[in-house]
């Protein structure tokens, strides 16, 4: 039976990460929604919205290496 149900959708962090790294994953994954927000209220355009997209995704994928 499942005593705790993370309906997040977010990838799971491994118990092995420094908890550093797990700390700046859920501070870019805020970063990654403000960001979205930013870009549906119109106050960034699209190709600026994937550039930065991309650079806080990229830093997320190295460090879950």
């Amino acid at each position: 039976m499942l005593s705790k149900l993370d309906i997040s959708g977010r990838t799971p962090a491994a118990t092995t990460r420094p908890a550093t790294d797990v700390e700046a994953d859920e501070k870019d994954a805020q970063k990654l929604k403000d960001l979205y927000e930013m870009w549906d209220a119109d106050e960034m355009p699209t190709r600026e919205y994937r550039q930065k997209r991309r650079e806080i995704e990229a830093r997320m994928k190295e460090r879950q290496k």
